[in-house]
């Protein structure tokens, strides 16, 4: 129904926490947080801005540091989250100089997580690492 609406041009303000209904629908999108606008504009856009075109998961118990993960090319942002190191990046050459940096440290493929970024992923970067219950 939606769609159908969208194709008609009608305007339609949605209010959603899924993240992929949002993805999904909407044209412009703005988060908030406690009331403040963190983030506005079209969901790939906002994504492609914030380096966030795929998320690689990495275990901490690989340790890797703060100077060796900045080090890895084409490394938009990472966050160390519980017991995992979350690495984003955009440009084409990022997982393969991710792949680079798990076979110097002896990291083997299937003990690593890839995927495509989401605008989850871009709302608890921004926010934190949990829906807060305010």
């Amino acid at each position: 129904m939606l769609e159908e609406l969208k194709r008609e041009g009608v305007t339609i303000f949605l209010t959603t926490h899924d993240m992929n209904e949002a993805e999904e629908h909407a044209d412009t999108l703005c988060m908030v947080d406690r009331g403040q606008v963190i983030a506005m504009g079209p969901p790939k856009e906002l994504l492609r801005e914030n380096q966030m075109g795929v998320r690689v998961k990495i275990p901490d118990r690989f340790n890797c540091s703060s100077d060796d993960l900045e080090s890895i090319p084409h490394l938009g942002k990472w966050e160390k989250v519980e017991s995992n190191y979350l690495l984003y990046g955009i440009n084409s050459e990022f997982l393969p100089s991710v792949h680079r940096y798990i076979q110097a440290k002896g990291i083997q493929l299937d003990q690593i997580e890839t995927r495509k970024a989401n605008l989850e992923d871009l709302y608890l970067f921004m926010t934190g690492r949990a829906y807060r219950k305010e």
